[in-house]
């Protein structure tokens, strides 16, 4: 590289090495990195696929899912392009951490900014401090990704809140387990 800004000029007879202003700046862009259509493309695609990247952090770990988000968006901005229905995008995400009272946090906040109430700033920081907040109360208190359980007011005490495949297969064994006995 050292050669693509050096001339030689030849004054009076005598070559005299001298670093060329102009070519050595090209020179410098050519090696340096620059920041395209395409490129700018790619980071707005990672940005509508934060769903799959929140299946991938390890622990729906939102502090690390939000530091991606982030450099995303300063990426896109470099090339002096914007993500303007981020907060629609990491909505969907969060909604993918498995936690229930994360789940309904989220789902109300949501709902309000559906209904008007909030609104959130296009580059989705309001949205995503909101999250961080939660999910470091969550890990401080122990109970990120935890079982929701509730007291049942029904003979047999407390009962659990799990997914909806967890439901149905404890039914189905209750129900399977009575007409069993019955027969």
């Amino acid at each position: 590289m050292k050669d693509n800004f050096r001339i030689i000029l030849v004054f009076a007879g005598i070559p005299t090495p001298l670093t060329d202003g102009p070519l050595l700046l090209a020179t410098i862009i050519s090696q340096a990195y620059t920041n395209t259509r395409s490129i700018s493309a790619i980071y707005r695609t990672n940005l509508t696929r934060l769903e799959a990247k929140m299946q991938e952090t390890p622990g729906a770990d939102i502090v690390a899912f939000n530091a991606y988000v982030q450099e995303q968006i300063n990426l896109l901005a470099a090339g002096g392009r914007v993500c303007d229905d981020l907060p629609y995008y990491l909505l969907r995400a969060y909604k993918n951490t498995n936690d229930d009272r994360f789940l309904t946090y989220i789902e109300s906040k949501e709902n309000e900014w559906k209904d008007g109430a909030i609104t959130w700033n296009r580059n989705g920081s309001d949205l995503m401090s909101l999250a961080d907040r939660f999910y470091r109360d969550a890990k401080a208190q122990n109970i990120w990704q935890k079982v929701v359980t509730i007291q049942d007011h029904r003979p047999g005490g407390p009962a659990q809140i799990g997914n909806d495949d967890q439901r149905s297969q404890e039914s189905s064994t209750q129900k399977g387990g009575k007409g069993q006995q019955g027969g």
